[in-house]
C-alpha cells in the first residue's frame, strides 16, 4: 500500500472523538423509534451500548494495525499510530451501530414470533465478538482474508442464533414460510452468477480475451435467461399446482449440468475452434442455452407462486428479484476472493452445483411439508395450496388503479434493459482502465451493481405496497435522475481520484451502486402496473422479463461491440445519457400527469440535453489522464496520443526527457513499454530483446505475441538471421500509434513481417501446423485480468507444440516465480534474463564467442547496433557475459511454488494469497521499528 494513501488521511484524535460523541447522541435519539422494535425486550440498554462500543474499538484497532503492519512492510516508516487507531475504532463502531440497526429492522419486519425477536435483540450484541478474529493479524495472518472470513462468520452466527432461539413449532413454521422459499431463490441466484463468471473465464481460454468473447458469453447468457422466462411462464400457467416442484426440477438439472459444464465447454471449443465468429457463437449458445433457460424459468415460476400469497405483482417481483439479486451480488465477492483465491474454476462450479442441488432438495422438502400441513386456518401456506386447486395463476384480487398498456410496458422493458447494461459496460471500461485490469475488480463492480439493483427492487416493493404514486411519473423521474447522476459520476470520479486514490475508489463503487439503484427498480414497477386483471401472472411476467433481457442483450452487442468501436468512452457516456433523457421525456408525455408537470419534465430534459453538449469538453477534459495517473495527474503532461476502440484504450505519455525514445505506451491504463531501441539507454530494458541471438543459434522463423510499442519486434527485425516474423496483436489501436515513431514503424512494412489481429492463444489454436524457431511474448504483468491465458501450463504446452526442434519460448514473468516453476514443468531447460524466462528442450550452451559474434550481427539502417564506442562495448560485454545457467532442476525441486494452470489462475488470484501465515506482516514490525 502506497504511503501517500496514509498521508491523505491526517485527521486529529480530537476530531475522531467529536465524531464518536455525536454518533452516539444521534443513535440514542433513534432508539426512541418504537416502530422499529417491540415495546419491551429490545435488549439495547447502556450496558449493551458499551459492549458494542468495546467490540468496535477492539475490532477497529485490530483492523487498523493489520493495515499499518502491511504498509510498514512495504516501506512506510513514519506512522501516526494513535490517530489511525482512533480512526479505525470510530469507523468500526459506526459500522456496528448501522449493521445492528439494519439487522434488527429486518428481523422485526419478518414473520418470526415476537418471542424469538425479543430474544434475538437481547443476545444479538454478543455476535459482534466474531470480529475479534481480526486480532489474528497480530501474528501475521493475511490481512485481506480476515475481514471477509469474519463477515461471513458473522452472517452465519446470525442465522444460527435465530435457529437455536426457536422451538420446534417455530422451526416448522419457519420452514413453511415464504421467506424460506425466497431464501432458496437467493441460493439459486448465488449459484447462477458463479456459473457466469466461471464460464466466461473458460471461454476466454478457448477463444481469447477479447471483446468478441465477452459479447458472445454475455449475449448467450442473457438470451438463455430471456427464453427461459418464456418457458417458465408457460409452465407456471399449465401446471399451477406444481410450481415448487418445477423449481426443484430446474435446480437439479442446473446442478447436474454445472458439474459437467467445464469439460463440455472444452470439448465443444476444440470441435469449433476453426469456425467463424457466428459458428462459435451458435455452438456455444447451443450448449449453454440449456442451463440458462432453466435459470430464466425460475423467476416466473416462483413469482406466480409467491403472488398467491401477496396478491401484489410488484411486491412479489420486487421481493424475489431483490433476494435473487442479493444472492448474485454476494456470489461476485465470494467467487473472486475465496473460490478463485483458494481453489479454481472446476471447484467453483462444483460448489455452485452443490448450491443448486441443495436448493432443489430443500424446495422438495418444502413441498413435502406443505402436503403434510393440515392447519388451514393458522398456516397461510395451506391456503396457498387450496388456491392452487382453484386457480390457474390468474389475478383474482383487485388490481392497481394505474395500469399501463402491455405494449408500452414491453417497450419500456426493452429500453431500460438496454440502458442499464450499456451503463454497466461503460462503467466496467472505466473501472478496468482505472485499476489497470485488476482481475477481481470485475466481480466487485458487478457485485456492487447487483446490490444497487436489489435495494432498488426492495424500495419499489414498498412503493407497490402503498400504491400512492403513478408508475409512469415515477419511471420518468428514475430515468431522468439516473441519467444525470451517471453523467456526473465519471468526471467526479476522475476529479476525486486525482486527489486521493482511496476516496476515488470509494466514489467509483458508490456511483455504481447509486446508478443501479436509480434504474434497477423499473422492472418490478413495470411488472406491477403492466399485468392486468385476468392475465396469467407467470406468462405475462415472462414476456416482460424477456423484453428486458432483449434490451440487456443489445447492450453488449450494440454499445460494447459497435458504438465503442466508433466513439470514445466520453462520447458513449454522452450518447447513453441523452438516450435516457429522451426516454424519460417520452415516458413523461405518455403519463396521465397534468400538462404543467409534463411541460416541466420536457423542458428539464431539453435544457439538460443542451447542457450536456455545452459542458462535454470541460466535464471530460483530461479524464483518461486523471483515471490513469491518479494522484500523479498534476505532475504529468497530457497524453500525446490516445486510441479507443472496443478492444480497449491505448495511450501514449510523454517521456521524462521529452524525447520520443522515452515516450511510454499504456494499454488499458497500465504500462506497456517504451518506444526505445537503444541498448545503451536501456530505458525499457530493451537489452533483453537482443538476447534472442544468445538463446538460439539460428532463429529463422519467429513468432511475436503482443506488439505494444513495436520496439521488441523492431529489434527482432534487426537480426539478419531472422527470415520470417509473424506478429499477433489483439488490439489494432497500437497499429495506429506506431506509425508516429518512424524508427520503429518500418517493421510493419518489412517484407518479412506479417501482422495478425487476433488473440495469441486463439491464433495458435487455429493454426496447429505453424511451427517456429523462436516464440517471443512480451506479455503484461502477471496479476492483470486474463494474464493466465498466456502463462498457464496448458498454454506453454501449446507453444511447445508450435516450436521446431531446438525451439525456444521467451516470455515475461514480471517477477513471479510461479511462472518460472510452471515453465520447468513443461520444458527440460529453463533460464532467465532479468524478469524474462527462456525455456527449451535443448540447453542454452552458447559460448561467449558465439554470443559476441551473433550480437555483432545486429544492424539497423545499414549500421551495426553495437558500434565500437565505449558505451556500446560495455553493453556488448554485459550481454555476452550474461549468466544463462539452467535453473530447471532447481525450480522443479521447490515445494513453495504453484504451477499456473487454466483452472487455478494462480498468477491472477493465488500468488501471495496462498501464504495465509505471513509473520513478516505481524504487528511486531510496527512496535519494534
Amino acid at each position: 500500500m502506497h504511503p501517500e494513501i496514509f498521508r491523505s488521511f491526517k485527521i486529529s484524535n480530537s476530531f475522531y472523538i467529536a465524531i464518536f460523541g455525536n454518533l452516539i447522541k444521534f443513535y440514542n435519539l433513534k432508539l426512541s423509534d418504537k416502530n422499529m422494535m417491540p415495546q419491551k425486550g429490545n435488549g439495547f440498554d447502556v450496558k449493551n451500548l458499551l459492549l458494542l462500543v468495546f467490540f468496535g474499538v477492539v475490532s477497529g484497532c485490530a483492523f487498523t494495525l493489520n493495515i499499518l503492519a502491511l504498509a510498514f512492510h512495504q516501506g512506510l516508516s513514519s506512522i501516526k499510530l494513535g490517530g489511525w487507531m482512533a480512526f479505525g475504532s470510530v469507523l468500526f463502531i459506526f459500522l456496528f451501530l448501522v449493521t445492528r440497526k439494519i439487522i434488527l429492522w429486518l428481523v422485526f419486519r419478518s414473520t418470526l414470533p415476537d418471542e424469538v425477536k425479543n430474544k434475538f435483540s437481547k443476545y444479538h450484541t454478543f455476535t459482534y465478538s466474531v470480529f475479534f478474529l481480526l486480532l489474528s493479524g497480530a501474528v501475521g495472518i493475511k490481512l485481506e482474508l480476515l475481514p471477509i472470513i469474519a463477515g461471513l462468520l458473522f452472517l452465519l452466527v446470525q442465522a444460527l442464533l435465530i435457529y437455536f432461539l426457536m422451538n420446534n413449532q417455530h422451526k416448522e413454521k419457519l420452514f413453511l414460510s415464504l421467506e424460506w422459499l425466497a431464501f432458496l431463490f437467493l441460493i439459486s441466484g448465488f449459484a447462477a452468477i458463479i456459473y457466469q463468471i466461471v464460464w466466461q473465464k473458460v471461454l476466454f481460454a478457448s477463444f481469447g480475451v477479447n471483446i468478441e468473447s465477452v459479447t458472445i458469453v454475455v449475449s448467450i447468457f442473457m438470451f438463455g435467461l430471456g427464453t427461459g422466462s418464456i418457458i417458465g411462464g408457460i409452465l407456471s400457467k399449465k401446471y399451477p399446482a406444481h410450481l415448487p416442484n418445477l423449481f426443484f426440477i430446474c435446480e437439479v438439472l442446473i446442478g447436474i449440468f454445472g458439474i459437467a459444464s467445464i469439460p463440455l465447454i472444452k470439448i465443444v471449443s476444440s470441435m469449433i475452434v476453426q469456425g467463424s465468429l457466428f459458428e462459435i457463437g451458435l455452438s456455444i449458445g447451443g450448449l449453454l442455452i440449456i442451463p440458462t433457460i432453466l435459470m430464466g424459468a425460475t423467476l416466473p415460476i416462483l413469482v406466480t407462486y409467491l403472488h398467491r400469497h401477496y396478491q401484489n405483482i410488484g411486491k412479489s417481483v420486487g421481493f424475489l428479484y431483490c433476494v435473487n439479486t442479493i444472492g448474485s451480488a454476494i456470489a461476485c465477492f465470494i467467487t473472486a476472493k475465496i473460490l478463485f483465491s483458494f481453489f479454481g474454476k472446476q471447484t467453483a462450479v462444483i460448489f455452485a452445483a452443490c448450491c443448486n442441488l441443495a436448493a432443489g432438495w430443500l424446495v422438495y422438502k418444502y413441498t413435502q411439508r406443505l402436503k403434510k400441513s393440515q392447519q388451514s386456518t393458522v398456516n397461510s401456506q395451506q391456503s396457498i395450496v387450496n388456491r392452487q386447486q382453484s386457480t390457474d395463476g390468474k389475478l383474482t384480487t383487485d388490481i392497481p388503479q394505474n395500469q399501463l398498456k402491455f405494449f408500452i410496458v414491453l417497450v419500456l422493458s426493452v429500453m431500460t434493459g438496454y440502458i442499464s447494461l450499456s451503463q454497466e459496460i461503460l462503467w466496467f471500461r472505466v473501472v478496468s482502465y482505472t485499476t489497470g485490469g485488476m482481475p477481481s475488480v470485475f466481480a466487485y463492480v458487478l457485485g456492487t451493481f447487483l446490490f444497487g439493483v436489489a435495494f432498488s427492487s426492495y424500495a419499489v416493493k414498498r412503493v407497490c405496497e402503498k400504491g400512492k404514486i403513478h408508475p409512469v411519473t415515477l419511471i420518468a423521474l428514475m430515468l431522468f435522475l439516473s441519467s444525470i447522476v451517471y453523467y456526473i459520476s465519471i468526471p467526479f470520479t476522475g476529479f476525486v481520484i486525482s486527489h486521493s486514490i482511496i476516496l476515488g475508489m470509494f466514489s467509483i463503487f458508490g456511483a455504481v451502486g447509486l446508478i443501479s439503484f436509480l434504474i434497477g427498480g423499473i422492472f418490478p414497477l413495470l411488472c406491477h402496473f403492466g399485468i392486468t386483471k385476468n392475465k396469467s401472472v407467470g406468462i405475462y411476467l415472462s414476456w416482460i422479463y424477456f423484453a428486458n433481457i432483449i434490451g440487456a442483450t443489445a447492450g453488449p452487442l450494440l454499445t460494447g461491440f459497435v458504438l465503442m468501436n466508433y466513439f470514445t468512452l466520453e462520447k458513449n457516456v454522452q450518447i447513453i445519457c441523452i438516450l435516457t433523457l429522451i426516454l424519460a421525456a417520452v415516458v413523461s408525455i405518455s403519463s396521465p400527469a397534468s400538462i404543467r408537470i409534463k411541460s416541466a419534465m420536457v423542458i428539464s430534459v431539453a435544457l439538460t440535453v443542451a447542457m450536456l453538449f455545452l459542458i462535454q469538453p470541460y466535464a471530460f477534459a483530461d479524464i483518461l489522464e486523471k483515471l490513469q495517473y491518479k494522484q500523479q495527474f498534476f505532475k504529468k503532461a497530457p497524453f500525446k496520443y490516445s486510441v479507443q476502440n472496443r478492444n480497449g484504450i491505448v495511450t501514449v505519455g510523454q517521456g521524462t526527457e521529452h524525447t520520443y525514445h522515452n515516450d511510454i505506451v499504456y494499454g488499458g491504463g497500465y504500462y506497456d513499454g517504451k518506444f526505445n531501441l537503444d541498448p545503451v539507454s536501456n530505458s525499457n530494458r530493451i537489452r533483453r530483446a537482443y538476447m534472442i541471438s544468445a538463446l538460439h543459434r539460428n532463429p529463422e522463423e519467429v513468432l511475436v505475441i503482443g506488439l505494444a510499442s513495436g520496439s521488441w519486434t523492431r529489434v527482432v527485425g534487426d537480426y539478419p538471421m531472422v527470415k520470417k516474423i509473424a506478429i499477433i496483436e489483439i488490439n489494432p489501436g497500437y497499429l495506429k500509434i506506431i506509425p508516429s515513431y518512424p524508427h520503429i514503424a518500418s517493421i510493419l512494412n518489412d517484407p518479412r513481417s506479417t501482422v495478425y489481429i487476433d488473440d495469441g492463444r486463439r491464433w495458435l489454436s487455429r493454426n496447429p501446423d505453424k511451427k517456429f524457431d523462436f516464440i517471443m511474448i512480451n506479455n503484461t504483468f502477471h496479476w492483470r485480468d486474463g494474464s493466465t491465458n498466456l502463462l498457464s501450463v496448458e498454454f506453454l504446452k501449446m507453444c511447445r507444440n508450435h516450436l521446431k526442434d531446438g525451439g525456444v519460448i521467451y516470455f515475461n514473468s514480471t517477477g513471479c516465480e510461479d511462472i518460472l516453476f510452471t515453465a520447468a514443468q513443461v520444458f527440460s531447460h529453463v533460464t532467465n534474463v532479468g524478469s524474462f524466462v527462456a525455456a527449451s528442450d535443448v540447453p542454452f550452451d552458447q559460448t561467449e564467442d558465439e554470443k559476441r559474434a551473433n550480437l555483432l550481427k545486429f544492424h539497423r539502417d545499414g549500421a551495426p547496433v553495437f558500434s565500437t564506442d565505449s558505451a556500446n562495448v560495455h553493453v556488448l560485454v554485459n550481454l555476452v557475459r550474461r549468466d544463462l545457467k539452467d535453473k530447471a532442476d532447481q525450480l522443479r525441486s521447490r515445494t513453495d511454488l504453484i504451477s499456473v494452470s487454466d483452472d487455478n489462475m494462480a498468477t491472477e488470484y493465488k500468488t501471495g494469497v496462498r501464504r495465509v501465515y505471513q509473520p513478516k506482516n505481524s504487528w511486531g514490525r510496527i512496535f519494534n521499528k
